[in-house]
């Protein structure tokens, strides 16, 4: 039956406990033709009425926007005042009769009234401590939750209301297996649109489920699971040029992977045995990398060339800072250069910051030492400390470029010449405040012996050749 024949029925047994196992009866101030019935009869009737409804209907949705109101808007008026005037005041129970009044007599007068029957039943059962009562005010809660749908439709919107509603009174009873359920369908109906508020909640929700009822299977999990990060990932997207938003979505992503291995346990091997075989099948697979990716970063099996692929296919995507420069890290540790580099570049382009930068490019001068290219590492890690005054492992790696360029530049003509290039090495680790290296170098200063024979006496300025070409103060080793 169209719920449009509703009102025909009830909703007004409401006077002193919602929903109550009464009977409609003559005395009652608002009488009703048709039908008595009692709590459990009406709930079923409901339900069945609701469900069909909902299935079947191809009718268009009667859209309880603006104010439709009846032939009798006076007393409409009347009823919309006295309720409003009791939420205001938080007299909820007085706030009953004219809900019942306004939902029994003008069902799509606009979605405020249902909004109020929400608020009215949510406020009550908050407050009741009564067991058996407060299960009769969350049942009306649940019904005004329906109705809304079933008159005003709205339904991804009030569904997820309905949801949370759920959640906030159900998840730490007895009745917590309801919401779960409830959530699934909110997800699934709402897709990206659902609400920000119900992502952290839909997780713990699967967390107690499985933890208090065992009821859910790994893969249960996993699949839930995994259709929530991707609709944290679609709303990120989304949000792309919101950085509050970006910032707030990966905390709750965080938080989200933080739960996940409250109940699932999906270790290294658990990847490479279920989860690699497919990710070779379709190795663009974005959802599927990003699972790996979170798997074995926990399971700390990040050498595995498996997860550097995945962090790759990632990349490509979403090119976050962090993870380009990790990837181009673990390339740089495998010593292919190539790759690192090629990470290193993409990644600068997206550096934060100079402190950023900074770190970029000191990588890129332990690339180009690798690859013997000094000239060019020398001018990186000047970069990098010019950009980030603290990052003075940038001098020590110079001080390692001079001190290790002896063979190569030396003349071996004059050893108080070729010996200046430990004057240049000493200089750069005294500025890195590396003592040990600096101790080092020293030892490899020329003597007074060889000064003496070249007429060069202390303080004075010599040029080191070779590609180094700076100018450096003697000083001797004895």
């Amino acid at each position: 039956m169209p719920f449009g024949g509703i009102k025909n029925y009830l909703f007004v047994c409401f006077t002193r406990i919602p929903l109550r196992n009464c009977c409609f009866h003559p005395s009652r101030r608002f009488k009703l033709p048709l039908m008595t019935i009692c709590m459990k009869h009406l709930l079923k009737t409901l339900t069945v009425m609701i469900v069909s409804y909902l299935a079947g209907s191809t009718i268009l949705f009667a859209q309880c926007t603006g104010w439709n109101w009846p032939d009798n808007k006076a007393k409409a008026e009347e009823q919309v005042a006295i309720l409003q005037d009791a939420i205001n005041g938080k007299k909820y129970k007085q706030a009953i009769k004219p809900f019942n009044w306004l939902l029994a007599n003008t069902p799509k007068l606009n979605t405020s009234i249902y909004i109020h029957g929400t608020t009215i039943y949510d406020a009550l059962a908050t407050r009741e401590k009564n067991a058996a009562i407060k299960k009769k005010y969350l049942d009306s809660l649940m019904i005004v939750y329906d109705l809304r749908i079933a008159r005003c439709g709205e339904n991804g919107n009030v569904l997820n209301r309905k949801a949370l509603a759920s959640y906030k009174h159900f998840i730490n009873g007895p009745e917590a297996t309801k919401v779960l359920p409830l959530m699934d369908s909110a997800l699934k109906y709402n897709d990206t649109a659902i609400m920000e508020s119900t992502l952290i909640p839909y997780m713990q929700t699967i967390v107690i489920t499985e933890s208090k009822f065992k009821t859910l299977t790994q893969e249960d999990v996993l699949m839930r699971y995994e259709s929530l990060i991707k609709i944290i990932d679609a709303k990120m997207r989304q949000a792309i040029a919101d950085q509050k938003a970006q910032a707030r979505l990966k905390k709750i992503k965080k938080d989200v992977d933080e739960l996940l291995f409250k109940v699932a346990k999906p270790d290294c091997d658990f990847v490479r045995k279920n989860l690699a075989p497919k990710f070779m099948q379709n190795p663009d697979d974005l959802t599927l990398a990003k699972r790996i990716f979170t798997f074995m970063l926990q399971g700390k099996c990040t050498e595995d060339p498996l997860w550097l692929k995945a962090s790759e296919v990632i990349f490509v995507t979403e090119k976050d800072f962090g993870l380009g420069k990790n990837i181009a890290v673990r390339y740089l540790a495998k010593n292919e250069t190539e790759k690192a580099d090629r990470f290193l570049n993409e990644t600068l382009a997206i550096a934060p910051s100079t402190k950023d930068s900074s770190e970029v490019y000191f990588y890129k001068g332990i690339i180009e030492s690798k690859t013997s290219n000094r000239p060019k590492a020398r001018e990186y890690y000047l970069l990098s400390v010019k950009l980030d005054a603290t990052r003075v492992e940038a001098y020590e790696r110079i001080g390692d470029l001079y001190y290790g360029s002896f063979s190569e530049c030396a003349q071996k003509q004059r050893q108080a010449d070729d010996r200046a290039i430990y004057l240049a090495a000493y200089d750069y680790y005294a500025r890195a405040r590396n003592q040990k290296k600096m101790g080092l170098a020293k030892q490899s200063f020329p003597s007074k012996e060889e000064i003496f024979l070249l007429n060069y006496k202390n303080g004075d300025k010599l040029k080191v050749g070779c590609w180094i070409g700076e100018e450096v103060t003697l000083r001797t080793r004895d």
